[in-house]
């Protein structure tokens, strides 16, 4: 018998579906098993583009400087994940599509993986593609907005595709801590780059941009 690729796409795809449909929630994980444990991995991690600079500066809303000066976990609403919110301070703007983010100003940044207790049980996600971000050190953060959000909120944020939206500053360079990022074939080549080429080169992208084509 020979099968074509439509059909076994025909057969798969509604398995796939199927299955994540009954995929308990983690509070029925903790009620069931007395904890909870996932390991979770972006999305976006791998692209094909011409230049990875300007790629994320296309795709994002707002590029700060910026560093965490809180952080707090909690419970997705639909109950899958476990969601941290970070407090960032803004230090200096790069882009700002929407022209309502300030030097000083706090914005809430949230991303997938963290801790918490769920009905007096760990819950926990870890996202090894993702470590957690250092309070207090300078990063250069690629950000997006939920366009469902109000203009003048200063939450609905998530960083540009994860991990390879966030760089941490330290000694004059570029540095991750991020094993997807340093071994990404083009993401990697920012890594450990001087801070002060970086910046130069992502002030320089912003006022002249060149056109591409991001993949959705």
């Amino acid at each position: 018998m020979k099968w074509t690729v439509l059909t076994l796409l025909a057969l798969v795809l509604p398995l796939c579906t199927a299955a994540q449909s009954e995929a308990p929630t983690l509070r029925e994980e903790v009620r069931a098993k007395g904890m909870a444990w996932r390991i979770s991995y972006p999305e976006c991690r791998t692209r094909v583009i011409e230049d990875p600079l300007d790629d994320l500066i296309v795709r994002s809303d707002l590029i700060v400087r910026g560093r965490v000066v809180d952080e707090k976990t909690r419970l997705s609403p639909d109950e899958y994940h476990v969601w941290t919110d970070y407090t960032v301070e803004v230090l200096a703007v790069f882009k700002d599509a929407q022209q309502m983010i300030q030097t000083g100003s706090r914005i809430i940044v949230t991303r997938s993986g963290g801790n918490i207790i769920l009905e007096g049980k760990p819950v926990r996600e870890d996202t090894p593609w993702f470590p957690p971000l250092r309070w207090i050190a300078p990063h250069i953060l690629f950000i997006v907005q939920d366009p469902a959000v109000a203009r003048n909120a200063n939450s609905g944020y998530s960083f540009t595709c994860g991990e390879i939206g966030v760089y941490e500053l330290s000694n004059g360079r570029v540095v991750s801590n991020s094993f997807g990022k340093k071994n990404h074939r083009l993401i990697g080549e920012l890594h450990n780059q001087s801070e002060v080429k970086f910046v130069e080169d992502l002030k320089s992208k912003i006022t002249s941009p060149k056109k591409t084509n991001p993949v959705p």
